[in-house]
């Protein structure tokens, strides 16, 4: 199983990533000509008429394809995001000072709370 750093480190990519293939996909689905194709060929209505060249246009753009493919984005992301929230809710440590135990069981929130404090603290109280 991944650790919460390695979690955290992969997931600010994931969200980033996520976001990005989202909106190209949101941009995809906003041109309609591209969801669409057609493909005509004409007859003469006798034998003397007009002869036109056939006709068609490819589908750029399928709706099938870009569900897939946001499903995928979507399920890579609620995974890592889930996985780190669980992993911070049963997640727990012991703050030890110079051999004495202040906090036990502290969760990982404190945890991080309690560092930003000591980080803002000036280093000549420390």
């Amino acid at each position: 199983m991944a650790r919460l750093n390695q979690i955290i480190a992969i997931e600010k990519g994931i969200k980033s990533r996520s976001v990005q293939e989202l909106a190209e996909a949101q941009k995809a689905l906003q041109k309609p000509a591209l969801l669409s194709g057609i493909s005509r060929t004409y007859r003469p209505k006798d034998e003397e008429g007009e002869q036109l060249p056939p006709e068609s246009k490819r589908v750029e753009v399928k709706a099938e394809e870009i569900i897939r493919k946001t499903s995928e984005v979507l399920t890579k992301l609620f995974d890592v995001t889930a996985t780190k929230d669980w992993t911070n809710c049963t997640a727990r440590a012991d703050v030890v000072v110079d051999g004495q135990t202040l906090l036990t069981q502290a969760p990982v929130s404190y945890l991080l709370f309690l560092e930003k404090q000591f980080a803002d603290l000036p280093k000549n109280w420390v």
